[in-house]
């Protein structure tokens, strides 16, 4: 299975975000990175990314799948 339309929100300064950007590229997935560092909920309209402050959060598929180490899991399970 192919992994399409990824996205991730995303904090300057944090190795988590780093790790996950690392770990696409390596996996030659294409993605799309958001910085909420200055959005607001009403502007990202999404509930999940403010239930706390972790980062990144990560969405395939338009589906929240959890952050750096949700997605190292869902690759090795081979859903790439």
């Amino acid at each position: 299975m192919k992994i399409n339309d990824v996205k991730i929100y995303t904090k300057p300064e944090c190795p988590y975000c780093d790790a996950t950007r690392s770990l696409l590229d390596w996996n030659g997935i294409d993605f799309t990175e958001v910085d909420i560092t200055n959005l607001s909920k009403r502007t990202l309209d999404c509930d999940i990314l403010f239930q706390n402050e972790h980062v990144p959060k990560i969405f395939i598929d338009g589906k929240h799948i959890g952050s750096y180490q949700q997605l190292v899991d869902y690759i090795a399970k081979g859903q790439n």
